[in-house]
């Protein structure tokens, strides 16, 4: 009896001695507290089902208070939160299921919690996708969660909940989810499209209007179905087009294109550079057809204090040219002429086929030298005029003829008219030529100008002049005939 006891007490003493157990062999491995060999035979461990990952409450859970690293097999394949039937262990407050090699993607986003391993940080290359199928991305328009990236950054998003991509850089919140329109597209710098379906890249463009697009630089496309490009512009009404640089389409159906032009009026178009700004004629004249208002202008200004233009078509027909000249919207008869009355204004007359008398003011074998610069009455350029012998209601037309030998400095002339009583000026300073610099000789004329003059009282004509130089008169000739 003694002998059995001492060997049990020696073989307990032997085990607590080791600090390696082995099953199945007698040199157990000395990293190992147990180490199990075996050829054919494996280690089967507790097999549970587990209902969430999630229920450890001493109650309900079917293991109540788990402790970190406990290891089980899981036989439920509908466990919430879990990824089905394999080996589970707990760490904190939940199971984990250990990460399979052939794990899918969908796994890998819920590998430690739903979309706890959405986040990938590429800190030692870019993320590659290689093979032959490219990438592609699903979900739903409407839902979803709000994009939680804001402010500046550098970063590319896709947002099923918008339908909207984005790509690029900004520097503050253009690309928060407040600026991100239905179906929109925003790549490049600094570029906002906020309207649904809208379309803004390059550099800091706006986009807002529903169904806008805007390129270029710092332009905005406000306006339903809008489209900007160059730079600093604005296409603000519906269906406006805007181009070149600061210019703006504001009329429903604009264009404005050029150097800071506006277009404001509903379909008008403006080209060029700096145009003058047209006049509404109705409140309503950005996004209704009115006749006075413009159709077409072509500027030649110089800034915005000098604008200009070469062209102008208003909605009723009428054209200007160079602001001085307005075209009549009728067609005139045949043989008729174009015939401006000094004043802008252009219309159709018939054709002047009166006889032309030539009346003689000055012709002497002896010149006159014109010197003074006050107006100055020409000495013996005279003679006398009745209207009614050439149009019996006495409405001419008179032409100055000059013939001079010599002129310096800047001379001017106007012929003068009196009744006895009266004094008026059928051939102003202004309708006369104006002559400049140094010539040897020549003509000096006006244009044939409208003289209503009556057909009762003779004239008395005389003819006045002033020069800032010399001008040596030969001739003077008054050429005469009815309107």
């Amino acid at each position: 009896m003694k002998s059995n006891l001492l060997i049990l007490i020696f073989s307990l003493s032997s085990l607590i001695c080791l600090s390696q157990v082995g099953i199945g062999t007698t040199t157990p491995d000395p990293s190992a507290i147990l180490d199990i060999t075996s050829t054919d035979k494996g280690v089967l461990v507790p097999r549970v089902s587990l209902n969430d990952v999630t229920d450890i409450s001493v109650a309900t859970a079917t293991i109540p208070n788990p402790t970190d690293g406990l290891l089980v097999w899981n036989t439920n394949a509908s466990t919430i939160g879990g990824t089905g039937i394999g080996f589970y262990y707990f760490l904190g407050t939940r199971w984990l299921p250990i990460t399979k090699q052939n794990n899918t993607l969908d796994q890998a986003y819920d590998e430690t919690g739903a979309g706890a391993g959405r986040i990938i940080t590429a800190d030692a290359g870019a993320v590659k996708i290689a093979g032959t199928d490219g990438f592609f991305v699903t979900g739903t328009f409407g839902s979803g969660t709000t994009i939680e990236e804001s402010g500046a950054g550098t970063r590319m998003f896709f947002n099923p909940r918008k339908a909207a991509f984005r790509a690029g850089f900004v520097n503050g919140a253009q690309w928060n989810d407040a600026n991100v329109g239905n179906y929109s597209f925003a790549a490049n710098r600094n570029n906002i499209a906020s309207g649904a379906m809208s379309f803004a890249v390059n550099d800091g463009n706006i986009a807002s209007g529903n169904n806008s697009a805007s390129f270029g630089r710092d332009n905005i496309s406000s306006g339903l179905t809008s489209f900007s490009t160059g730079a600093g512009n604005t296409a603000f009404g519906e269906n406006s087009f805007v181009g070149g640089s600061g210019s703006s389409a504001l009329g429903n159906n604009s264009v404005a294109f050029g150097q800071s032009n506006v277009a404001n009026s509903f379909t008008e178009v403006v080209l060029g550079n700096y145009a003058t700004i047209g006049t509404l004629s109705n409140v309503n004249s950005n996004t209704q057809f009115f006749s006075t208002d413009r159709a077409l202008a072509i500027g030649i200004g110089t800034s915005t204090t000098t604008r200009k233009n070469a062209l102008e078509v208003f909605k009723d027909g009428r054209v200007r040219i160079n602001e001085a000249y307005t075209l009549p919207t009728t067609d005139g008869n045949n043989g008729q002429t174009l015939v401006t009355d000094g004043a802008g204004n252009v219309s159709w007359r018939d054709a002047n086929n009166s006889a032309i008398v030539s009346l003689t003011l000055f012709a002497t074998n002896t010149t006159y030298n014109l010197t003074s610069s006050t107006t100055t009455l020409i000495p013996g350029v005279e003679s006398g005029i009745v209207p009614s012998i050439y149009d019996t209601n006495g409405n001419l037309q008179v032409k100055l003829v000059i013939r001079y030998t010599a002129s310096t400095g800047t001379s001017q002339f106007r012929l003068r008219a009196r009744d006895g009583v009266n004094t008026i000026f059928p051939i102003t300073f202004t309708d006369a030529k104006t002559f400049t610099g140094t010539t040897t000789g020549g003509i000096a004329q006006s244009g044939w100008l409208n003289w209503n003059a009556g057909n009762i009282t003779p004239y008395e004509l005389a003819l006045q002049a002033t020069t800032t130089g010399n001008f040596t008169i030969e001739n003077v000739y008054l050429l005469v005939r009815a309107q």
